[in-house]
């Protein structure tokens, strides 16, 4: 991800200069859709930069007053709670290591209107996926969620992935669910 630094110098009243300031952001809006959305990115400096800033300062006999890190994000994760509602219920991923199930909840009434899994019957016997879900298997479950929030007269839903990232099979579930006539 690209960044920009900028600088200012901050006068006084009389026009002596008070203090410089300098900027350091990245660029947000150079990530890309499906690429890195779900990647959080702060400049930060390490403890060998902030030694060596230390070390000029004594080394030429600088005056060093004030350094302010402020560090956006940088030690949590962004999770945005996505809830359903009568309208557009949830649509929620959970995968295990040999399994891959899907639930489309009504987070207002707490109810859960439909579910896939590979675990169930039609899905577990046309698949011999020992080694654990794979693309393919995930196309299906997504084509069975479509099939099943149809027949229930849902034709939106909000998307949650659950924390996983989107490619592979949580992309694989999304593409088949879309084309089978969910909309996200």
């Amino acid at each position: 991800m690209d960044v920009n630094g900028s600088s200012k110098q901050k006068n006084d009243s009389k026009g002596n200069i008070e203090r410089y300031k300098a900027r350091f952001v990245a660029k947000g809006f150079t990530q890309r859709e499906r690429i890195d959305y779900t990647k959080t990115f702060s400049p930060v400096s390490k403890k060998d930069s902030l030694r060596i800033v230390l070390a000029l300062v004594a080394q030429f006999e600088l005056e060093l007053q004030q350094m302010d890190v402020k560090t956006a994000f940088l030690n949590s994760d962004l999770k945005e709670e996505v809830e359903g509602t009568p309208d557009r219920p949830r649509l929620c991923v959970f995968c295990s290591n040999k399994h891959l199930y899907v639930q489309i909840i009504d987070d207002s009434k707490m109810h859960t209107l439909a579910s896939a899994s590979t675990m169930q019957k039609p899905l577990s016997k046309e698949f011999d996926y020992s080694s654990g879900p794979t693309i393919e298997v995930a196309k299906k479950v997504g084509e069975s969620i479509a099939k099943s929030c149809l027949e229930k007269r849902i034709t939106k839903v909000a998307f949650d992935r659950g924390g996983y990232p989107y490619h592979g099979r949580i992309q694989a579930l999304a593409d088949s669910a879309r084309e089978n006539g969910l909309q996200f």
